[in-house]
């Protein structure tokens, strides 16, 4: 004998809700996540190289600053006169 089914309830779900769909979801929701990841490591990777100029244009602009305070305060200087030390060459 065959087994007979009771119907179900009116308005009940027989079908889940994403049949079918989990795997087109996980397979969004990794790529969106890939994509948070590159743009963070893409702003990390930029700030580091942002920093790295930017460190390298203070210290020429505090060499500048001190060579044209040596200038001024040498004794002797005359106007136009090279700074008596330079400083440190600016790598």
């Amino acid at each position: 004998m065959t087994d007979v089914s009771t119907p179900g309830a009116p308005g009940s779900l027989t079908v889940p809700l994403l049949s079918g769909w989990e795997s087109i979801g996980v397979l969004l929701a990794v790529v969106v996540l890939g994509g948070v990841l590159l743009g963070v490591l893409v702003v990390l990777v930029g700030a580091a190289r942002t920093g790295a100029s930017g460190r390298s244009e203070w210290q020429a602009y505090l060499v500048a600053r001190s060579a044209a305070r040596l200038a001024r305060t040498a004794p002797g200087a005359a106007e136009g006169d090279p700074p008596a030390d330079p400083g440190p060459p600016v790598r």
